[in-house]
């Protein structure tokens, strides 16, 4: 889950810099760069009018297509955890009042990430 929220996080990020002719710095370049070429100079005002709908359509659709290209999946230790249960009622020789708390569950945990 975490890293798919590092990835939206980065990447509508990205969509935001280019929405704004002042958040990154290769935009006030292009502006000076389409004012030669075209002779038409390009106000903070016109590049946020340009860039607003597109922005916010990609703000919107950028964590949906993440959602489906690297979806978050369950952690590794919810999976560890459910492991350790099912090994712990089924493999060792401790009573099931000993492996239902927390130091049980650790044990079993460390012994799984040792043997994986």
């Amino acid at each position: 889950m975490g890293a798919y929220v590092m990835k939206t996080c980065f990447q509508t990020s990205c969509i935001s810099s280019a929405m704004f002719i002042t958040a990154m710095a290769a935009n006030p370049l292009a502006v000076n760069l389409a004012s030669e070429a075209l002779g038409q100079p390009i106000s903070w005002g016109a590049w946020a009018l340009a860039g607003i709908v597109p922005g916010l359509i990609c703000l919107a659709a950028a964590p949906l297509i993440l959602y489906v290209l690297y979806p978050p999946g369950k952690s590794l230790s919810i999976l560890r955890m459910a492991a350790s249960k099912c090994f712990c009622a089924h493999h060792t020789k401790v009573s099931k009042g000993a492996c239902s708390g927390s130091l049980g569950h650790d044990a079993v945990l460390l012994r799984i990430s040792i043997h994986t």
